[in-house]
């Protein structure tokens, strides 16, 4: 039988043999897909206004994630984390973003009635981050014309790239 360390120590190998290491971030190793490069860059650098983006999600790995990913292509854009959707409607209730992204699974609150909320507050396009996308949660975002992709995570740099995509096809 492997011990607990031997087990992590052999599915951080098989996790580094697929993804390749593209740093550290507080101690957590953030990983790229291999299928996409990193050297993508954002097409609108020289745009002095910078991206202001919401993510909305209670594993604060995914808000490291998001940020480290979407400061690769463009490193002026600003994450504004929140772990506490209550938190997050409030803040934007009072502030502008160009783009929000959220979780669908919170303790105590589902993401649909998240997403309803958010309509009420902002009218910033929604892209939805999950751990598991299937018929129901394809079906049901059709309901929601705010929420413009369902993303499985951890987000991708093709993903991102999609995102910087449409963020500079609204300048």
């Amino acid at each position: 039988m492997k011990s607990q360390w031997e087990d992590t120590s052999s599915r951080f190998e098989d996790l580094n043999a697929k993804t390749q290491n593209i740093g550290f971030a507080l101690g957590i190793v953030i990983f790229a897909d291999s299928a996409s490069p990193l050297s993508i860059k954002n097409q609108n650098m020289n745009n002095p206004v910078s991206k202001r983006i919401a993510s909305i999600d209670d594993d604060k790995i995914q808000h490291i994630l998001v940020k480290k990913r979407m400061q690769l292509i463009d490193p002026t854009v600003e994450i504004f984390p929140f772990d506490d959707p209550d938190h997050a409607l409030e803040w934007l209730g009072n502030n502008s973003v160009d783009l929000i992204f959220m979780d669908l699974n919170f303790p105590g609150l589902s993401g649909w009635d998240l997403l309803q909320k958010i309509r009420e507050v902002s009218q910033a396009p929604v892209i939805v981050l999950t751990g598991n996308i299937g018929p129901f949660e394809r079906e049901k975002i059709e309901a929601y014309p705010q929420a413009i992709r369902l993303f499985e995570k951890p987000i991708s740099n093709v993903q991102v790239n999609d995102v910087f995509q449409y963020l500079n096809s609204k300048n």
